[in-house]
């Protein structure tokens, strides 16, 4: 175990990593004697119990890494005094409870990971004040309630997951705001309402929900509708006609949309996607073989 001895290590030690070490019991309270640390790394231990509230002391931290060790219990404000904190991984933990409000007063805060825990409660509307985020990952939880408009308020973001919760009703406008968000994870919630048609062009996955309505057609889904194919219709021996969507090669972008195409048709889960029944793909030919649609769409 983690002995009672560490908080005795001169305080001019500023960072301490003892990942993957076997470790086993709980966190001592004496690290806080630790005051200089700016790096802390317990992850892939064997740990019990909860996170010490003196960690608070520890007011110089920058990284926080306790991921897959096996801790319980609520993420505590202790976590809150660390106002220069700027990577927060608590992943694969057991962490339970409601995602503290104060989190959202650290507004060091670049990187947040609490993905794979048993948090059960809303976001804060706070979190809309961390301006530096970069990375928020709250997947694999069970968060309910509104996704808060606060959350566009987060325009440093380039990844945020908050897949595999139970968050409902509609996705806020103000999340196409985001225009550096790259990955945009939605899926297997129970949102409801239209898809944003106001989100740039990104990875954006909205897939096991309750959406409606009409596909958008700029953003991640202009390429359903691109000008870099032609559109056929065709029969196959059974006798049901198809679409069959071949992609101009001599376009330099065709290859890109094909593949990105690919991608969004495998991820989205909708009532009015046309359904793909086959490719065809090689260095030459690059095609998609559609559900055909008599009224024309």
């Amino acid at each position: 175990m983690l002995p009672v001895s560490v908080g005795n290590i001169s305080t001019s030690l500023i960072k301490f990593y003892a990942e993957s070490c076997k470790i086993k019991g709980r966190t001592s309270n004496k690290v806080a004697n630790l005051r200089n640390l700016i790096g802390f790394e317990l992850s892939e231990n064997n740990l019990v119990g909860w996170i010490p509230t003196s960690i608070g002391n520890l007011r110089n931290l920058q990284g926080l890494y306790l991921s897959n060790t096996k801790l319980i219990g609520s993420i505590g404000d202790a976590i809150c005094k660390l106002q220069r904190l700027d990577v927060l991984d608590l992943t694969q933990n057991q962490f339970s409870g409601f995602l503290t409000n104060c989190l959202g007063n650290v507004t060091s805060l670049g990187e947040i990971y609490l993905g794979s825990n048993i948090l059960s409660s809303n976001i804060p509307a706070s979190i809309g004040n961390l301006k530096d985020l970069v990375v928020l990952d709250l997947s694999s939880n069970n968060m309910v309630g509104s996704l808060s408009p606060d959350i566009g308020n987060l325009k440093a973001a380039t990844l945020i997951d908050m897949s595999m919760n139970q968050f409902s009703n509609e996705i806020p406008r103000e999340i196409g705001g985001l225009q550096n968000l790259v990955n945009l994870s939605l899926r297997h919630n129970k949102l409801q309402g239209a898809i944003l048609d106001t989100v740039s062009d990104m990875y954006f996955n909205v897939s096991v929900n309750k959406l409606y309505g009409e596909i958008p057609t700029g953003g991640p889904f202009k390429n359903l509708s691109s000008h870099f194919c032609s559109v056929y219709k065709g029969i196959l021996n059974n006798g049901i006609f198809v679409a069959v969507k071949v992609f101009n090669l001599q376009q330099d972008e065709a290859f890109k949309n094909f593949d990105t195409e690919c991608e969004v048709l495998r991820s989205l889960r909708h009532r009015n996607r046309v359904k793909v029944i086959t490719s065809c793909s090689n260095l030459d030919f690059k095609a998609l073989v559609l559900e055909y649609m008599p009224n024309g769409n």
